[in-house]
């Protein structure tokens, strides 16, 4: 329905608003009877219990859709109102500037004393009639309820929106924090691998070293015993002159050939020579042990 456009229709348009609000109010009663009935039914376990919800909850949202409707239509109402006030104010306004346009157009000046006394006292007339009015011109420079509606708007949307930018710039924060500690746990991470790598590299030096270390006190061992091997041959190990041999003893009264006689010249010259073998000076043995010692010192010297 198209909305009247003057006070006087306004005013009785909100009346009847009013009127409906009070008839809901009157069935008020009938319905809180109705949702405690209800509720004991529900509470006895009624066998239509699932009914008896669903209509309790169709008719709790029918009566909520009511009000709200109710309430939206009053502030429709009032701002209707308002605004048609604000109509027939601007529009006497208008009306009495309207009126006094002919005064003030008016280039008589008066031709003589008591004229110009007769307009001066019409100008203060007008100018009094004027700081009388000035009340009806300040409520035409007031805010309106659309006016104020339009301006609460913008300033929850304004608000809405810097709320929404507080948002957005601390979820920026909070991302900047989260990507600076995943930064940081990298940035560990990767530190706590590089010493655990540095600790593993000095443990394998460390057994290499030991390993080294083993090795030579094995090889300085070793040329000791080598060592003392080569000292007790030099001082014991002098050799044994082996005996001549003596030639075997032929049994003649076996055999009556002749059976020539072995060269026994032969045989000495040859255990002569064998024992000779042995008979190394003792310098020159000495001689031979110490040179090899001093290039065995050498080699594991280098």
């Amino acid at each position: 329905d198209e909305l009247p456009q003057d006070v006087t229709g306004a005013e009785e348009l909100l009346q009847r608003l009013s009127e409906h609000k009070t008839e809901i109010d009157a069935h008020k009663n009938n319905f809180t009877a109705f949702q405690n009935k209800g509720k004991k039914l529900i509470a006895a376990n009624h066998y239509a219990i699932d009914e008896i919800k669903d209509k309790m909850q169709f008719l709790d949202t029918k009566h909520k859709e009511l009000l709200d409707l109710w309430y939206e239509k009053q502030e429709d109402y009032e701002e209707h109102l308002d605004s048609q006030k604000f109509k027939r104010d601007a529009e006497q306004a208008e009306a009495w500037i309207t009126a006094q346009e002919g005064f003030l157009i008016d280039e008589d000046h008066g031709d003589s004393l008591d004229t110009v006394e007769e307009l001066i006292k019409k100008q203060d007339e007008f100018e009094k009639m004027i700081m009388r009015q000035q009340e009806r011109f300040n409520l035409l420079n007031r805010e309106t309820k659309v006016e104020k509606l339009k301006r609460m708007k913008k300033e929850e949307e304004e608000k809405r929106q810097k709320e929404e930018q507080m948002r957005i710039e601390l979820e920026i924060q909070r991302q900047k924090e989260q990507e600076e500690r995943k930064r940081k746990l990298i940035e560990e991470e990767e530190e706590r691998k590089h010493q655990e790598k540095l600790m593993q590299l000095e443990e394998e030096r460390r057994i290499q070293e030991e390993e080294r270390r083993i090795q030579e006190e094995e090889k300085k061992k070793q040329l000791q015993k080598e060592l003392q091997a080569r000292d007790t041959l030099g001082i014991e190990g002098t050799p044994t002159k082996v005996p001549p041999q003596k030639p075997p003893q032929l049994d003649l009264s076996v055999t009556t050939e002749k059976v020539p006689a072995p060269q026994i010249s032969g045989l000495k010259q040859s255990l002569s020579t064998t024992s000779d073998l042995y008979n190394i000076p003792r310098t020159t043995h000495d001689t031979m042990n110490k040179e090899g010692t001093l290039q065995r010192k050498n080699e594991l010297d280098e």
